[in-house]
């Protein structure tokens, strides 16, 4: 399945879509399990409400802060035999560890144009 001009984030929110990844486009919410999908975005920017991220980072009760927008999203079955982590790098997201987005550097990304972003489960991989 492919999509144009998504926003994409992990939903934390109590409920039945606990734990998914959330796509949201014009016309559509779609809640995908990371287990059973794998997205693949394309021309991606990535977003943080940096105030409430520190308020978060500060001990503040989690909130919606961070999410990735992307001009194109392919949603693909999830497949355990996919190589393409590989040239990929890791991406992070967790305001209680840090309050925006981080690379294994732990580089600030907030703000960043990533070409390609790439889940594997619930972990997240870029290629700039």
């Amino acid at each position: 399945m492919k999509l144009t001009n998504a926003t994409i984030r992990f939903n934390l929110a109590k409920g039945k879509t606990f734990m998914k990844w959330k796509v949201e486009t014009v016309n559509s919410v779609l809640y995908l399990d990371p287990s059973e999908f794998k997205l693949v975005m394309k021309d991606c920017k990535l977003k943080n409400h940096r105030a409430t991220a520190d308020k978060i980072y500060d001990g503040a009760n989690k909130s919606v802060c961070a999410w990735i927008v992307c001009s194109e999203l392919h949603i693909h079955q999830e497949s355990s035999e996919d190589k393409q982590i590989i040239k990929h790098r890791p991406l992070f997201y967790n305001p209680r560890v840090c309050p925006y987005w981080t690379n294994s550097n732990a580089d600030n990304m907030d703000g960043e144009d990533v070409r390609d972003i790439v889940t594997f489960g619930r972990k997240l991989n870029y290629l700039k």
